[in-house]
């Protein structure tokens, strides 16, 4: 977790890396929404959050995967199941692990034509037992089946669910987690 948030301040400091700047939450009377303010760069978002985030912008977002876009449509290809027939090249991010409203989810394009592989780590067809999981994403905000979604993952980190007795990331044993050593190829290779 220490070298995501390294890496995060290092492109605060980078000309080339944008500062995430989230709507102030004000209702327009004053009042600010819960969850809204002073988020930054560095800090966690949820999906909810993610999903007002401007394009092309590195964020760190949080959530349970709790799907896939079966087809080219998020409207009418969102699945709410594991799939049948072959590895998925994305997956449904939402802020609960039992979530079935596509417009409570942010798609996450998993590629494979990077070095890291992450469609093979993070398909639910190769793995079902990450369904419904809580994944941490280092992760590029862009345009994703017509709506704001994720458009690159640079790393991932397992987490516990609230009320599972533990704050501290959950991690499998032997289990390498992709991207998240490679800071320097993070800010370099957008």
């Amino acid at each position: 977790m220490k070298k995501i948030l390294f890496a995060l301040f290092l492109c605060l400091l980078l000309p080339s890396c944008e500062r995430l700047e989230l709507p102030d939450g004000t209702d327009g009377s004053g009042q600010t929404s819960a969850g809204m303010g002073d988020e930054s760069l560095g800090d966690t978002l949820s999906v909810a959050q993610a999903q007002r985030c401007p394009n092309d912008t590195l964020i760190l977002v949080e959530g349970y995967i709790v799907g896939y876009i079966n087809g080219t449509s998020m409207t009418s290809g969102a699945t709410f199941s594991l799939p049948k027939s072959s590895p998925n090249s994305n997956m449904l991010l939402a802020d609960a692990p039992d979530e079935t409203d596509q417009t409570q989810c942010l798609p996450v394009k998993l590629e494979d034509s990077n070095n890291y592989g992450f469609r093979s780590a993070l398909n639910l067809y190769d793995h079902p037992e990450k369904f419904r999981k809580k994944v941490l994403l280092l992760s590029w905000i862009g345009t994703y089946f017509r709506t704001t979604g994720v458009t690159r993952v640079y790393g991932y980190e397992w987490q516990e669910a609230e009320g599972s007795g533990s704050d501290t990331p959950a991690s499998e044993e032997g289990e390498d987690t992709p991207g998240l050593d490679n800071e320097e190829e993070i800010l370099q290779g957008r």
